[in-house]
């Protein structure tokens, strides 16, 4: 996403868009405008204020199990004790998508349940602690 940015792209939205805000969107960047989701700011905004930290993560997360950017996001997603249907909600996904990628989370980190993978993404420092927003 950021490499995206970096190089030039006017925007960033997800597959699972609605078609109608895909065409707004388009009209949008046609018309000089920037688009990217509230999400992806927010997450942009975090990187901008803590680049060390988010750094350290970005290089955690490359290194360790093989997990893809998307799979990050909904570790971090079930690391606030979100539903299938909430994180499907927040990442503009189905939940037959939702429910395939924490089970590839679950095969990646060889593990057999949310609490389970969410602590064991802790402890690897996949995620941040402050993630964890209903298990505190």
């Amino acid at each position: 996403m950021r490499e995206a940015l970096a190089t030039g792209a006017e925007g960033y939205l997800l597959k699972a868009i609605h078609p109608k805000d895909l065409a707004a969107g388009i009209r949008l960047v046609h018309h000089g405008g920037t688009l990217i989701t509230q999400e992806i700011a927010k997450q942009l905004i975090a990187d901008w204020i803590h680049p060390l930290e988010q750094s350290k993560v970005a290089k955690n997360k490359k290194i360790n199990y093989g997990l893809t950017e998307r799979e990050f996001e909904v570790l971090e997603q079930l690391a606030k004790g979100s539903s299938n249907r909430e994180i499907a909600r927040k990442l503009f996904l189905t939940k037959g998508t939702v429910k395939n990628y924490i089970s590839n989370i679950y095969s990646k980190l060889e593990v057999t349940g949310r609490h389970k993978a969410v602590f064991k993404a802790t402890e690897e420092g996949l995620i941040r602690p402050n993630s964890l927003e209903k298990y505190d």
